[in-house]
């Protein structure tokens, strides 16, 4: 069995949203391999410019082959 650290994962998740992301990032790990790595930003009540913003530098760093999930509300 292959057991990589997280600096050696070797896609990246980053998952931002409002309320309705709360919770989300465990499971969503628990559901992937030992490949990926999820990172997350939850911050309740906020707009989708709010949430790309929050995470505009981890956005930066990630490359061709990561991931961005951008969950909202209906604002």
């Amino acid at each position: 069995m292959n057991n990589l650290s997280s600096s050696e994962s070797s896609h990246k998740v980053l998952l931002i949203g409002d309320s309705h992301a709360r919770n989300c990032a465990n499971p969503l790990q628990d559901n992937l391999n030992v490949d990926f790595k999820v990172i997350s930003f939850v911050k309740p009540g906020a707009n989708m410019k709010e949430l790309v913003n929050t995470g505009i530098n981890e956005i930066k760093a990630l490359h061709s082959d990561d991931l961005v999930v951008v969950l909202g509300g209906g604002k």
